[in-house]
């Protein structure tokens, strides 16, 4: 079971504005004349949970099978859970078959003997910090859609990523009160991005057909952050894991522990990291380097969230829908916005003037921060636009008349999650800059 650390706000009954829209984004496969269904071996799954990995609805794999090339759906209603895709033409009993794990409709340069696996360098914990995998090739046992239950084959798939676990503590009464937003480490060695794996050389015997071949033309990273909540545990044995996501290697690190507070900075000695094997790291924060700003700790910070928009449960849904007269979490603000919800977040896309615009204002804007779901595509950012004016709706942000001043962007992806700003605004605007945008938590500062 996901665990949520998300503070659930209580405010009083909002003059909402809650107008249904038919513009729903989807990505439904198109179904053929025939019917495949895989069962999943249960050892391996895609989402990082308590005790495992696990496969979540919506999740997407990879597949190779024949002259097939594309996405096939995991059902997680099935038990065992199963991979479904249609084909128009029948494929013949025997054929090999490969499937891989995220998938990337984007990709249209991947074959069988030189697949691309990404490693994002921005996870969500238990949410979406997704481990790369790669099957064992397989084949096709039936012609055409099995009817048994048992389906058209196996897949099994292995682990291409190693896992931390760091908990976070403080014997420092005062640190407890804190709250977690973020742990990054930045690393010797490259630890995320993009690899290729030979799909059709994949065996469990052999380690070396499990090692991700990089290129200069897509640059690893050294660096990868995980954006999750955790209340500061009061004792080691009381924090909670947050997961982390890393490729194979030995390296050493700096590990940085972001607060609502204060910043934590670590060292970690040398380690091999394995493949498909986990370490934790417990850190007592009073032993950290701690680096506070005053400044910033007064500010009344509204947290933007899935829950702070539940108390009109209609706004809720894959259905963009505009609304109005929310309160601010802890400021004096008043937001209104045009938004959907998906993969547990906020979401934004451009081609529907789709955003959040404070209506009253809650002081001095200092600090537009974004917690981003790793469904999100790397590089994608968030437009930050000010005014000395009230906006009225989200529909400002599109028109240059209206839309204030750009000051910037968040991007996901890029190590900095906070944009800092320093001349006086009393207003803020939030749009996508590209495309879908899928945001878990949007934190906006204000000085009184």
């Amino acid at each position: 079971m996901r665990k949520s650390f998300e503070s659930i706000i209580v405010i009083p009954l909002l003059m909402l504005a809650s107008v249904g829209c038919s513009r729903v984004e989807m990505d439904q496969q198109q179904e053929g004349a025939y019917k495949y269904s895989f069962v999943l071996d249960d050892n391996t799954r895609a989402v990082i949970g308590d005790t495992n990995v696990e496969w979540v609805e919506g999740d997407e794999v990879g597949m190779f099978v024949g002259d097939y090339k594309g996405s096939a759906k995991v059902d997680v209603t099935t038990s065992p859970k199963t991979v479904v895709f249609y084909s128009e033409s029948a494929i013949p009993a025997g054929t090999k078959a490969y499937a891989w794990f995220p998938y990337d409709p984007e990709d249209g340069e991947s074959v069988p003997e030189k697949t691309k696996i990404s490693l994002s360098n921005t996870q969500n914990g238990y949410q979406t910090s997704a481990m790369p995998l790669a099957s064992v090739p397989f084949d096709v046992e039936e012609e055409t859609g099995s009817e048994t239950g048992e389906g058209n084959g196996q897949i099994r798939f292995l682990n291409l990523g190693s896992l931390i676990n760091f908990k976070i503590w403080s014997s420092v009464f005062d640190y407890r009160l804190e709250t977690v937003k973020s742990v990054r480490i930045d690393a010797s060695a490259p630890i995320a991005g993009v690899g290729y794996i030979d799909l059709t050389a994949v065996s469990e015997e052999d380690e070396s057909t499990l090692k991700l071949v990089t290129d200069a033309k897509n640059a690893p990273t050294n660096s990868v952050r995980v954006d999750e909540k955790v209340p500061v545990a009061v004792s080691r044995d009381d924090a909670e894991p947050i997961k982390m996501v890393v490729f194979p290697g030995t390296f050493k690190a700096t590990l940085t522990v972001t607060t609502n507070a204060a910043e934590y900075t670590k060292e970690i000695p040398e380690f091999t990291f394995a493949r498909s094997h986990s370490r934790t790291f417990v850190v007592d924060l009073a032993t950290a380097k701690r680096s506070e700003d005053e400044a910033v700790a007064s500010l009344k910070v509204d947290e933007l969230t899935i829950e702070w928009l539940k108390i009109n449960p209609a706004l809720i849904g894959p259905t963009y829908k505009q609304w109005a007269g929310m309160p601010g979490s802890a400021s004096n603000a008043v937001y209104a916005g045009y938004t959907a919800s998906g993969n547990s977040s906020l979401q934004f896309n451009d081609d529907y003037n789709a955003g959040i615009v404070t209506t009253k204002s809650g002081g001095k804007v200092r600090r537009v921060s974004a917690i981003w779901n790793g469904s999100t595509a790397n590089g994608r950012s968030l437009a930050i636009y000010v005014s000395h004016t009230p906006f009225k709706s989200a529909d400002d942000l599109y028109s240059t008349s209206t839309q204030g001043t750009l000051l910037g962007h968040l991007s996901m992806g890029w190590p900095a999650t906070d944009f800092y700003i320093e001349d006086d605004w009393e207003y803020v605007g939030l749009r996508s800059y590209d495309k879908t945008l899928y945001i878990t938590e949007i934190d906006i500062a204000w000085e009184e």
